[in-house]
């Protein structure tokens, strides 16, 4: 695979998000701003009582905590990485769902609640390129799309029946906007599915990738899609599906062609970001990978 790609291994940006293992507390949801200099995870406390969304500068080794919930279920930074926009979750029975962006200054964070829902749950977030609108999934398989001022909101329904948050009760992203944010991607079953935002009364195109696909990201042109697929020989229950490690990772371009293997992982492959040029992001065993790709 020499030709395919060229790896390198980032250890000293993975270092500081990472040694917070040492205290028991995991991390999650591990983004970087686009520009590089700053991480912002969630930290789960011991016994899984609470989390914390933080933010890491790089440069200055500083943590920030920008909020805290019983769990966090998606967070996304915008393209001018000037604002966080996240989900959390609360309530005392963890009923109540909230989508927040924040405007990030040196020492504060100007809060706004732009969605709120106390009856369906909301999971997972993209921006739009242009850092317009907000994209996220709803529990009852529809998209929300929303300003980061909490106007505008209107909701889209792919025709069919499909599941879309189905991938979010394992912990993979099994969806992606595209660069231009007018199509979906989402895994379901054993398809990719490509649904036109533009043209929501559209039947969506599906694309066969070799196994199941767990993690899904669209190439910076939006010419083809990475996918993270499980290698996994262990048992599964009867209607279940295979999401452990080794995990591999294939290119497939926009029309469904070209199916390409890119690398092997026997930890496995987490938290996958495609964020400009041909370097791609990814965490395994504990360590930040950078790769550059020769696709």
């Amino acid at each position: 695979l020499g030709d395919v790609y060229k790896r390198q291994k980032q250890e000293w940006l993975a270092r500081f998000p990472f040694q917070l293992k040492i205290k028991n507390c995991p991390v999650r949801s591990i983004k970087w701003s686009p520009d590089m200099t700053h991480i912002a995870f969630v930290q789960i406390s011991p016994q899984h009582k609470h989390s914390e969304l933080k933010v890491l500068e790089l440069a200055t080794k500083r943590f920030r905590v920008i909020d805290r919930a019983f769990s966090f279920l998606g967070v996304a930074w915008s393209p001018d990485g000037r604002q966080l926009a996240w989900i959390k979750q609360g309530g005392k029975a963890r009923e109540q769902h909230r989508l927040l962006v924040g405007a990030l200054e040196k020492n504060k964070v100007h809060l706004a609640v732009a969605y709120e829902d106390k009856n369906i749950s909301i999971y997972s977030l993209r921006w739009t390129a242009d850092g317009q609108f907000l994209v996220f999934i709803r529990d009852d398989n529809a998209l929300g799309v929303i300003r980061p001022d909490g106007t505008n909101l209107k909701w889209l329904r792919p025709l069919g029946c499909f599941p879309m948050h189905g991938y979010f009760t394992i912990p993979h992203s099994g969806w992606d906007l595209s660069p231009d944010g007018t199509i979906v991607a989402f895994g379901f079953g054993d398809f990719i599915w490509l649904y036109s935002i533009r043209k929501p009364d559209a039947l969506p195109v599906k694309i066969r990738p070799v196994a199941r696909a767990l993690e899904i990201r669209w190439s910076p042109d939006g010419k083809g899609l990475l996918y993270v697929v499980s290698e996994s020989k262990a048992p599964i229950a009867p209607g279940g599906a295979r999401t452990g490690p080794p995990h591999s990772l294939y290119w497939v371009d926009k029309e469904g062609k070209g199916h390409r293997l890119i690398l092997r992982e026997e930890k496995g492959i987490y938290d996958l970001q495609w964020l400009k040029g041909q370097d791609i992001f990814y965490i395994t065993g504990g360590a930040l990978c950078k790769v550059t790709l020769g696709i």
